[in-house]
């Protein structure tokens, strides 16, 4: 299932954060903003020893909290409604392994895997390949970080429908950057800054 449906397009320079004030994964109790290009924003927080939330705020007002697992794999996703947890939106993924024992992201290597996802309207089984790509990097404004491009593609699903992410080594997470649902039907997702929470 996808964390969003919005727009990006990244550069690729540099190396790990490019300046000082560049947020790291030690940013992340206090919490790592992002902003999109169309004024959009989430901000991800860490939740646990393996799971980071995220929380998507689009400019119309709509709220979606994600939550990753080894800030990659999507294991809960549901809209905020008056702060709190929308059941009927909401689905929660199970893997055959525990969050700890994830793949890490491993340039040129894949995953595949089936997952049982609990929604609304009932249990859902569905198979999942993870390919990892070659390191590179991605800047985000004035910083740059050390990345791995991800893609997820649905197999269940008609040929066409993935997601792609960017793991930013630095963060211990990664960013959605294109969600496709088909032939000529895609988001894309540009970040314009990256800013530790205050």
């Amino acid at each position: 299932m996808a964390r969003f449906s919005l727009l990006i397009s990244c550069l690729l320079l540099g190396a790990s954060p490019a300046l000082a004030q560049c947020p790291t994964a030690a940013d992340l109790r206090s919490g790592v903003s992002f902003t999109l290009a169309d004024g959009s924003t989430e901000v991800f927080r860490r939740i646990g020893p393996d799971k980071i939330e995220a929380i998507f705020a689009d400019r119309l007002g709509g709220t979606t909290r994600n939550v990753l697992a080894k800030g990659i794999y999507l294991v809960d996703v549901g809209d905020l409604v008056g702060g709190k947890l929308d059941p009927v939106t909401r689905s929660v993924t199970t893997f055959p392994v525990s969050d700890a024992n994830l793949p890490d992201p491993t340039p040129g290597t894949r995953w595949n895997v089936e997952v049982i996802a609990k929604e609304a309207v009932g249990t859902i089984r569905s198979k999942e390949e993870y390919v990892f790509g070659s390191k590179s990097t991605f800047a985000i404004g004035s910083c740059t970080y050390s990345a791995v491009p991800i893609t997820l593609t649905y197999l269940d699903l008609p040929r066409g429908n993935f997601d792609e992410y960017i793991w930013l080594d630095e963060l211990g997470l990664s960013v959605v950057v294109k969600e496709s649902y088909g032939v000529g039907d895609v988001d894309n997702y540009r970040y314009t800054r990256v800013e530790a929470v205050k």
